[in-house]
C-alpha cells in the first residue's frame, strides 16, 4: 500500500475488484489525493499527540495514509473526475448546516405533548417552511453570484426570515398578486445578507461551476 502511494503522482484514479471467482466479483473505484504539506503536518502532529496519550507510537503506514484523503464510489471516470468527486464530498459540511438552520429557526426539534393530528399538522407546517426558505436561498444565491459574484449567507437567510416570518406572510397577504412587489422584498432580503466577497472559493461556488445546485436537498 504504501509503495503504491508512494508511486503515484500524487492522486489515484483506478479500479479494484473485490472476490475470488470471475463471475461473482465486483468492482468498485478508489479515487484519492494527496494533501497539502500543512495538513499533513497537522495531522501527524494530532495523532502523535493521540497516540503519546495511549501510551503508543504511531506506525509508519498510518503517517503514509495521512498524507493522502482516499475514498471509494461507484460513480464512474466519465461522470465525474477525482477533483469533482472531493468537492462534492465536502458537502457533508453544508449538510450539517442546513440540519442547524432547521433545528435553530425552523424548530422541528420543539413540539409539545399533543395528539398525532397536531404533530403531523405542525411538523410538516415547519418543513414547508423551512422548504420555502431554502428555495428563496437557492434562488437568491443564483442571482447574486451570476450578477455581482457575491454570496449569500444561508444563515442570515433563515435568520432573517425566521425572525421576520410572521411580519413578512402578513405583507403578502394583501400583495398576493403584486410579483414585483413580493420579488423586490426578497431581492432586498439578499442584499441584506450577502457575504463579504473572499479569496478562496467556497463550497457553493465550486457547486455553481460544477452545474449544480449550491444546496442539497
Amino acid at each position: 500500500m504504501i509503495d503504491f502511494l508512494k508511486k503515484s503522482s500524487g492522486v489515484i484514479d483506478t479500479y479494484l475488484y473485490v472476490g475470488m471467482k470471475q463471475n461473482n466479483r465486483e468492482e468498485f473505484r478508489v479515487i484519492g489525493k494527496r494533501l497539502p504539506e500543512e495538513i499533513v503536518n497537522l495531522r501527524i502532529r494530532r495523532a502523535r499527540e493521540k497516540a503519546k496519550a495511549q501510551g503508543r507510537a504511531p506506525k509508519k503506514i498510518d503517517k503514509e495514509l495521512m498524507s493522502w484523503v482516499i475514498m471509494i464510489t461507484n460513480i464512474e471516470k466519465e461522470q465525474a473526475d477525482v477533483d469533482m468527486l472531493l468537492d462534492i464530498y465536502r458537502l457533508r459540511w453544508q449538510i450539517e448546516l442546513l440540519f442547524k438552520c432547521w433545528k435553530s429557526y425552523g424548530k422541528i426539534d420543539h413540539v409539545k405533548s399533543a395528539g398525532i393530528d397536531y404533530l403531523n399538522c405542525l411538523l410538516y407546517g415547519r418543513l414547508i417552511i423551512t422548504l420555502l426558505i431554502n428555495t428563496v436561498y437557492s434562488e437568491l444565491y443564483f442571482k447574486y453570484k451570476t450578477e455581482e459574484n457575491r454570496e449569500i449567507s444561508m444563515l442570515m437567510i433563515y435568520s432573517t426570515i425566521g425572525s421576520k416570518l410572521k411580519e413578512i406572510c402578513l405583507n403578502f397577504i394583501p400583495k398576493k398578486e403584486n410579483l414585483e412587489i413580493i420579488y423586490e422584498i426578497l431581492v432586498s432580503l439578499g442584499r441584506s445578507c450577502k457575504r463579504e466577497k473572499r479569496k478562496r472559493q467556497t463550497t457553493e461556488g465550486k457547486l455553481m461551476s460544477y452545474s449544480l445546485p449550491p444546496t442539497i436537498w
